[in-house]
């Protein structure tokens, strides 16, 4: 790890100071431990960056402390965990970036085992990024955001990007169903995704007639929806609804069109 550099105030209200005079060290430690359990929620920004002659990780992490920080840590790390270990199921578990970075360099040798490297060349080099940024924050609402890539060999690097949303009174992660009632947005949603395709589904009959991946003809809410006090962004990453080469599919929509769809505030 190299550094680690505060970078958001401490959120909620300042709890009021409290204190006990005891020689009792198991109450002192206990009170300690309680203490510690109540402190307001707060962020760092973790940087590192691993490498070695085949496999290379920058990352920039928001890593939370105090109240509510056990369930968002584990909402980033299910993230970069998907990313790191490119979604298999054996690398879900992980817990420490530095153990995913392991699994990568295990993956990465197996994957070429048996081979010449120095004639494969450089296109064999895998390499790794995870940034994170606060988005927006209100009194009681905080959006993280993300933006992660990866080439693992292969045509093409890949992208994901999205968003990590927290109620800051209660420390909830929230999901989708918390953020927005999906039958009044998805109006708004599916009008702007046809504004956004205009040239694509003109004369086509359906989404699939178009070359997009909907079965049925029903565009779903995407993954990754991020909130702030004039918009809503709804992230379609690559493949969601459509073949890699449409890219990704960002809707911004104005927090007025959504029919009173939205939870947060």
């Amino acid at each position: 790890m190299k550094k680690s550099i505060l970078i958001t105030a401490v959120f909620g209200l300042l709890l009021a100071a409290c204190g006990t005079n005891s020689n009792n060290s198991n109450q002192a430690t206990i009170a300690t431990a309680s203490t510690a359990q109540e402190a307001p929620l707060s962020f760092e920004l973790l940087k590192d960056s691993l490498r070695d002659k085949m496999v290379e990780v920058d990352l920039e992490l928001l890593v939370a402390k105090g109240k509510g920080s056990a369930a968002i840590n584990e909402a980033i790390n299910q993230e970069l965990a998907s990313m790191l270990t490119m979604g298999a199921e054996n690398g879900a578990n992980l817990r420490n970036y530095k153990d995913m970075f392991a699994y990568l360099q295990k993956a990465h040798k197996e994957s070429y085992e048996g081979q010449d490297v120095k004639e494969l060349g450089p296109s064999i080099n895998w390499s790794f990024g995870f940034k994170m940024r606060n988005h927006y924050q209100s009194a009681g609402y905080l959006c993280m955001a993300f933006e992660s890539y990866s080439f693992a060999g292969g045509a093409h690097p890949n992208s994901y990007n999205g968003y990590v949303s927290v109620d800051l009174a209660t420390g909830k992660v929230l999901k989708n169903t918390d953020l927005v009632d999906s039958a009044k947005v998805m109006p708004a949603v599916e009008a702007a995704f046809r504004t956004h395709w205009k040239a694509e589904l003109k004369g086509a009959k359906n989404y699939e007639e178009a070359g997009f991946m909907l079965s049925g003809n029903q565009l779903p809410l995407p993954a990754q929806i991020g909130i702030n006090d004039k918009k809503a962004i709804f992230y379609y990453n690559p493949y969601e609804v459509g073949p890699y080469v449409m890219g990704p599919t960002v809707l911004e929509i104005p927090l007025e069109q959504l029919a009173g769809g939205l939870k947060v505030k």
